[in-house]
């Protein structure tokens, strides 16, 4: 992977960070403008669940691009195709983990998201989280990834918004958190980190999460929400 092919992605996800929030907002509001729909697919985190083969991995590659997805969120095992498959086109490619060795594996490869899960019993010790931030986060990398840190484990509210409140002072990007909790979360962390929200199905609650503050839809439905959105039915059925 080139210098330069690193310089453009670093600046692409600085730019895409930057402007989660608008994006979010435009894509919530009740009068949305026309350019909402483009809005909504660069704020998905779109999951793929198995590995494919890489004709068809190329095709939705391809279909993914041409849609504007923000992220796709692929099987660390394809993570290398992946990223070659979207080389240059401004889609972000990210891996699921709960190691640092995968993490900084996949930074290897030209991954440039990293979603940490934060198990159950960590979350719910102060400490032990920041200890675990510790150890867990990748190291110093150019271009810098963008770090979710995915506290989905955590159903208890005060211990989450402690949790939030920690992870926001490290250098993280956003956290991935239970729907019920999306408000309270946004007004416990500053407005620069983002708020994830996964197994997003359809085009009305999506557009209550934004309003409510989140900034990223993890979906496994990327089409069926953005033909909701009415764009064009050209996206990857994945």
């Amino acid at each position: 992977m080139t210098t330069i092919r690193h310089s453009v992605e670093a600046t692409v996800s600085r730019m895409v960070l930057r402007t989660l929030r608008e994006r979010a907002q435009l894509v919530g509001l009740p009068n949305a403008r026309s350019d909402a729909p483009r809005a909504l697919a660069a704020l998905l985190d779109q999951t793929i669940i198995e590995q494919v083969s890489l004709d068809q991995l190329q095709r939705q590659a391809q279909q993914a691009i041409e849609a504007g997805i923000g992220c796709l969120v692929v099987p660390l095992e394809q993570a290398e195709l992946w990223v070659d498959a979207t080389a240059g086109s401004g889609l972000r490619v990210g891996v699921v983990t709960d190691n640092r060795e995968q993490a900084e594996h996949a930074l290897r490869l030209g991954v440039t998201e990293i979603e940490l899960i934060v198990p159950q019993p960590i979350i719910g010790d102060a400490e032990h989280l920041e200890t675990w931030l510790g150890e867990i986060l990748p190291r110093s990398y150019d271009p810098k990834p963008l770090l979710k840190l995915n506290l989905t484990a955590c159903d208890h509210h005060q211990i989450l918004l402690r949790a939030c409140a920690q992870a926001a002072t490290h250098d993280l990007d956003l956290v991935t958190v239970p729907a019920d909790f999306v408000a309270d979360v946004r007004r416990t962390i500053n407005s620069a980190m983002g708020i994830k929200v996964d197994f997003v199905h359809d085009l009305a609650q999506a557009r209550a999460l934004l309003s409510n503050g989140c900034t990223r839809l993890g979906t496994t439905g990327a089409n069926k929400l953005l033909i909701a959105a009415q764009v064009k039915p050209d996206v990857p059925s994945l």
